[in-house]
């Protein structure tokens, strides 16, 4: 009896820290959903998302919320996604990049901006139907300014907000410039159409025309072998009487 009475204290003590310790890792599981939510927008129309991914701790909850603010118009057309990392040099930057960018993005069309404190590089990539709008040339280029804006004091927040902003911009210049396109195109294919239509015409019309020359050779051998016809219209007679001696 005396064992029984002095194990249901320690059983009660398990209960009460087990209990403790779920509830810990409840807390915890919801502090990091809220802080997942807190990192990210879903546009409601398009279910395009935007996230933000701070590996290296370098923005607060506010810097995070205006960042998301920059990127919101972005999901209007596919996914952005922001990142700070350290590669530990393993990859260069550009290899990095593409690792980066299949693991964050899964396949996705959209943009990553990817702060590698590693490589010591500021890198921007497109991909997906993105990559005709925005070619690696452009996005290296955007990149450069953004590295050296960043290495003159630029902020956490307004470099990479910058970076989102260009690239909208672009994608903006190239979904107005596309029914232009199209429309230029179309018109360019039915003047070719049109030109091609007047040469074979003109081709074809040549090759029916009768020459002057060859219509006249044609009148001649029609002379020359036709059967004459002669009617008498008329017929008289004429009298002579003889001359008597």
């Amino acid at each position: 009896m005396g064992n029984r009475k002095d194990r249901l204290p320690c059983c009660m003590a398990l209960l009460i820290a087990a209990g403790m310790l779920f509830t810990l890792w409840v807390t915890g599981v919801r502090a990091e959903a809220e802080e997942a939510e807190n990192d990210s927008y879903t546009n409601p129309v398009t279910g395009h998302q935007a996230r933000i991914i701070d590996e290296l701790g370098t923005l607060s909850a506010e810097d995070k919320a205006e960042l998301l603010r920059a990127m919101e118009p972005i999901t209007r057309y596919g996914d952005a996604a922001y990142k700070t990392t350290v590669s530990g040099g393993a990859f260069n930057a550009d290899k990095y990049m593409d690792i980066q960018y299949g693991a964050t993005m899964a396949g996705k069309t959209g943009v990553l901006v990817l702060l590698d404190a590693g490589n010591h590089s500021f890198k921007v990539r497109c991909g997906g139907k993105w990559e005709d709008m925005i070619t690696k040339r452009q996005a290296d280029t955007i990149a450069a300014n953004a590295l050296r804006t960043f290495e003159q004091g630029g902020g956490a927040v307004t470099v990479p907000g910058s970076v989102f902003e260009q690239v909208f911009n672009r994608l903006e210049q190239v979904r107005k410039a596309r029914p232009v396109k199209y429309i230029c195109n179309a018109m360019l294919a039915l003047i070719l159409a049109m030109l091609i239509n007047f040469v074979l015409v003109d081709k074809m019309s040549r090759m029916q025309k009768t020459s002057d020359q060859e219509i006249l050779e044609s009148i001649a051998g029609y002379c020359r072998h036709g059967e004459v016809m002669i009617e008498y219209l008329t017929r008289t007679e004429t009298y002579s009487p003889q001359t008597k001696r």
